[in-house]
């Protein structure tokens, strides 16, 4: 069985915390339903450097994920039940001190990015961090 470092453990305390508080729906992908145009900043906080900062059409029931894997080199790991957990973003890996954390309209994703519907308008900003959230 594979050894999960203490960034996977606090993330995916993150995430269980938000499935138990409700904050995801049974069925998945929580919000979206029209398609649109989002903004998306890819940025890796720790060298300062930015890898993204563009608008982006997206399709109904596209995902924060979705948009993400489109204008980025993205690997990740599947979790059933819980969704995916990005490990790096442009060959940027996360580390045993630094993630990958998503954010939208200012607030930290409290679900899986698989499972974060976007709206339209929306603001996202994938950031490489060794601040905790």
């Amino acid at each position: 069985m594979e050894k999960w470092t203490k960034t996977q453990l606090v993330i995916l305390g993150v995430l269980l915390s938000a499935v138990a508080a409700g904050s995801v729906w049974a069925g998945g992908i929580q919000r979206g339903g029209v398609a649109g145009t989002i903004s998306i900043v890819v940025k890796n906080e720790v060298d300062n450097v930015m890898f993204v900062n563009e608008n982006v059409d997206f399709s109904i029931g596209e995902t924060v994920f979705d948009v993400l894997d489109k204008v980025a080199d993205v690997e990740y790991k599947f979790y059933p039940g819980i969704g995916i957990f990005v490990t790096s973003i442009g060959g940027v890996n996360q580390t045993g001190t630094t993630w990958w954390l998503y954010y939208v309209n200012g607030q930290l994703g409290g679900i899986a990015a698989d499972r974060y519907g976007i709206m339209d308008g929306d603001n996202i900003l994938w950031n490489y961090t060794s601040e905790m959230p």
